[in-house]
């Protein structure tokens, strides 16, 4: 899609880690939220747009640092905008029950996560522990489930857990060699970002999304200006409207520069 002068975007999306948040330094990008706070004065409105769960995303602290209009999290499972939730899709609660019955018997963790908070249904191994340590999350309590709503699970195994997975109605994802993601389904955020445009009466060419990593993709397939970090995955840059700067070279500021006439006041 090429630029027109009459574009103007409305709405910027942002994917967390890597992207928003600096693992490498530990902190979140200062020039970022310079310039979302100059923009978002003049009526831009910004999301965050993770994979995370809503308690993961809430400690690490984005809200501490600015005012959110809302939030995508769960991989566009859990959908909030201006403190109220506009979507939300839950796991049955017999296949929650089977997990946990699962877990207990491997003798591995199994995070459930709420939409609104968090905690281990099976005692922490030392590798969950460790994950908790590297990804700087706070160790969850230990309780039992009592048929909360659930939008996602985390379980910490680093063996083949496939038959078991393949025979519930769900979504997995092993997501790293010690993590598998649990969904009711294959959850985009692309899907969350399209739900918000629709709600909010704008279409692509009002929206502009950053990402870093192959799920941002779906991101970008939702708004025009799909911007990848300058340390983002080859193919996610390879589907990008636009490559920035990476995160410790300020690149959602120079990105905010390089598009400044379609914000149409930066």
């Amino acid at each position: 899609m090429k630029e027109k002068l009459n574009d103007q975007i409305k709405i910027v999306f942002f994917d967390i880690d890597h992207t928003l948040f600096d693992h490498k330094n530990g902190h979140f990008t200062s020039s970022s939220f310079k310039a979302m706070e100059k923009l978002h004065k003049k009526g831009i409105k910004f999301f965050l747009c993770t994979a995370r769960p809503y308690r993961s995303m809430m400690w690490l602290g984005p809200f501490a640092r600015f005012n959110f209009d809302g939030f995508i999290c769960v991989n566009g499972g859990l959908i909030n905008m201006n403190g109220k939730t506009i979507y939300a899709d839950f796991i049955n609660r017999d296949v929650v029950r089977k997990m946990i019955d699962f877990a207990n018997k491997e003798k591995l963790t199994l995070e459930i996560m709420t939409d609104q908070d968090a905690y281990f249904a099976t005692p922490a191994t030392n590798i969950a522990l460790e994950f908790m340590k590297t990804w700087k999350e706070t160790k969850p309590i230990l309780k039992s489930y009592h048929d909360e709503n659930v939008t996602s699970m985390l379980l910490f195994s680093t063996v083949d857990n496939e038959n078991f997975l393949n025979s519930l109605p769900i979504y997995w994802h092993r997501f790293a060699k010690e993590g598998i993601d649990i969904y009711p389904h294959d959850l985009k955020k692309g899907k969350g970002i399209k739900i918000v445009l629709d709600k909010l009466g704008l279409n692509k060419e009002n929206a502009m999304a950053f990402g870093d990593d192959l799920q941002d993709i779906s991101m970008f397939l939702e708004v025009k200006y799909g911007i990848a970090m300058g340390n983002a995955k080859e193919e996610v840059k390879k589907r990008a409207y636009y490559v920035t700067k990476s995160i410790d070279k300020d690149g959602i500021y120079h990105a905010f520069k390089h598009f400044k006439k379609f914000f149409h006041l930066f």
